[in-house]
């Protein structure tokens, strides 16, 4: 708004064909740009106000008995409401579950889209804002002193960062990195609001508890292959896991690969020329082509 009034006084003033009159000029420019952002100002107004309204008629409706084509006429007009929200419930499932006034307050958070290898949280940092991601794909990983790193689970459409939400909560500086794996569209929630929905809407308890479990479950399943299996059956396993998603050409590099199972890429490297001169596979640039089943 303020570089938009300067702008503006700026080349109205310029605009003066004798000097003397350059203040004339930039007050009037000024004040015409003033009145179209004002003539913006109902457009904005009656569609905040717009859902609120329809959804008050259509419980007016309700206590009034007015019947059943009463109602759904006014469902209708509340649902027009939240056109602009469409991607949030298509992409966020669980919303379908949350109150009524979780709904209102999640669909008008901002939504913003971060690029690939954008860093979204900051590890030993204290959490400000959570995601909740609606489009592309989400990592959380740890790097130790060295400089080497393992992705501890991931996060998809849907989902929120548990680690963020747990610092959130207990006001605690976040033990990993959370960062965009490929361009992503994200609701980001304050973390005052989350604070405040864990006490005040039971569906978004629910959520939180949930995600604990998964991410939790998937935890206990890379601590369980760490431990327990030999890195070569953890690489196929993860080739088979690129293969449902990418099918036969896979598009991943060998410092992803060792990143998301737990060791060096010298170690992915060796086992997967291994694979190649045993014709399982075919290496490229960035790219493993599966030529049999592994």
């Amino acid at each position: 708004l303020v570089i938009a009034i300067i702008v503006s006084f700026a080349i109205s003033s310029a605009a003066a064909p004798d000097p003397s009159q350059a203040l004339l000029y930039g007050i009037f420019g000024t004040s015409l740009t003033a009145m179209a952002m004002l003539s913006l100002a109902g457009i904005v107004l009656s569609i905040d106000a717009f859902g609120p309204i329809a959804d008050n008629a259509a419980g007016i409706a309700e206590m009034a008995g007015m019947g059943k084509n009463v109602r759904q006429n006014c469902e209708k007009l509340d649902e027009v409401a939240f056109v602009r929200f469409a991607s949030v419930y298509r992409h966020f499932k669980d919303i379908k579950t949350f109150e009524k006034e979780l709904k209102d307050e999640i669909a008008l958070l901002p939504i913003v889209e971060l690029k690939t290898g954008s860093v979204i949280l900051m590890e030993n940092s204290y959490v400000k804002e959570i995601p909740i991601l609606l489009e592309g794909s989400l990592k959380v990983r740890k790097t130790d002193e060295s400089g080497k790193e393992i992705i501890l689970f991931q996060i998809n459409p849907g989902e929120s960062c548990i680690l963020s939400i747990t610092s959130c909560l207990n006001d605690k500086h976040c033990g990993a990195e959370a960062f965009v794996e490929k361009t992503s569209k994200l609701i980001m929630v304050p973390a005052s609001k989350v604070k405040l929905w864990m006490e005040k809407y039971s569906s978004w308890k629910q959520y939180v508890f949930n995600h604990y479990y998964e991410k939790f479950d998937e935890l206990i399943t890379l601590i369980d292959a760490i431990a327990f299996k030999q890195v070569d059956m953890r690489l196929l396993n993860k080739l088979k896991e690129y293969q449902i998603k990418q099918g036969n050409k896979i598009t991943v590099t060998h410092q992803t690969l060792a990143n998301e199972i737990g060791t060096a890429r010298e170690v992915i490297s060796r086992l997967l020329k291994q694979l190649e001169n045993e014709n399982f596979i075919k290496l490229g640039r960035g790219t493993i082509k599966i030529i049999r089943t592994l």
